[in-house]
């Protein structure tokens, strides 16, 4: 069932109390319009999936929805207006989206939870995650530059965000909660790195405007080789390549140093030039840490 409202109207339309009980619905989808409160979701108890899109509601209605409908497995929020704290306890969950979003904090308690997709949250210090089944994440950021990742932490994302980015609660679950992901994805600028001056603290965002004291093709060389890549990494693709130095020097470093890589798939960008084409198509020769790894460049 979708419900959209074509701005503007002269009066706000309400939906009657218990409109969604319907024994029938399971899926759900509401644009462009307001949610004064979750009275229209009473008895919503057989709907399964709710996607809310451009729509206005507080904290408090929200969390009545979600209390609502017990038996909710799939959840998207979107461009949500009004929202200051997300609060999402629902142990029937199984996927669930966010954002783009403008929110000071996010509390999510989801014990079966296997998908969580974050849409540009520039900052995941807000966020509170209790997933211990959590197999699929997903972090997308827009590409203002408002938001870039040391070399070190480009590499180690999954590291990061299980030791810092984002609090994890235990409630009386022991172990690292991202111990059973399998995918991991995240939108990555690999020509925004930044370096912090030890004298003053500062940091420097775009590349052009970073002067190392060695070739830019050595950037990679000098980092230090995370667990999560030499150890872990399986699968890896990579989509939007330019053959720049950068983007040379990181997928060189990953098939110089992952041991356990199967397979590695380049996706050339289309406005790759043919000079970075040639340049990619090199790294089919460089020296493979892993034995059985395959690398394959998409044109």
């Amino acid at each position: 069932m979708l419900c959209c409202i074509d701005y503007p109207t002269d009066e706000e339309p309400s939906f009657p109390s218990g409109i969604f009980s319907c024994r029938t619905l399971n899926e759900l989808e509401m644009n462009f319009c307001t949610i004064f409160d979750a009275s229209p979701f009473k008895c919503a108890s057989n709907l399964t999936s709710l996607n809310l899109t451009h729509i206005i509601l507080s904290d408090e209605t929200l969390r009545d929805i979600i209390s609502y409908c017990v038996s909710l497995e799939k959840l998207i929020l979107s461009w949500c207006y009004y929202l200051m704290k997300i609060e999402i306890n629902q142990n029937n969950l199984k996927f669930l989206e966010l954002g783009p979003l403008e929110v000071e904090q996010i509390d999510i308690t989801c014990g079966s939870l296997s998908t969580l997709v974050l849409r540009s949250i520039h900052s995941l210090d807000g966020i509170t995650l209790y997933a211990p089944n959590l197999l699929h994440f997903a972090h997308y950021k827009d590409q203002s530059g408002a938001y870039c990742l040391k070399g070190t932490e480009i590499v180690e994302c999954s590291t990061e965000y299980m030791n810092s980015s984002i609090q994890l609660k235990q409630q009386n679950f022991s172990g690292n909660q991202f111990e059973n992901l399998v995918r991991l994805s995240v939108t990555l600028n690999l020509k925004e790195v930044r370096q912090a001056n030890e004298d003053d603290g500062l940091l420097v965002a775009e590349s052009s405007q970073i002067c190392f004291p060695y070739p830019d093709a050595e950037f990679w060389e000098r980092e230090e080789i995370p667990d999560s890549v030499s150890c872990h990494l399986r699968r890896l693709k990579v989509r939007g390549f330019k053959g720049n130095v950068l983007e040379l020097a990181f997928v060189e470093f990953i098939i110089k140093n992952a041991c356990k890589l199967e397979k590695l798939i380049i996706k050339l960008h289309g406005d790759c030039s043919e000079e970075g084409a040639c340049s990619t198509d090199l790294l089919l020769s460089v020296p493979k840490a892993s034995a059985n790894a395959s690398v394959t460049v998409l044109k």
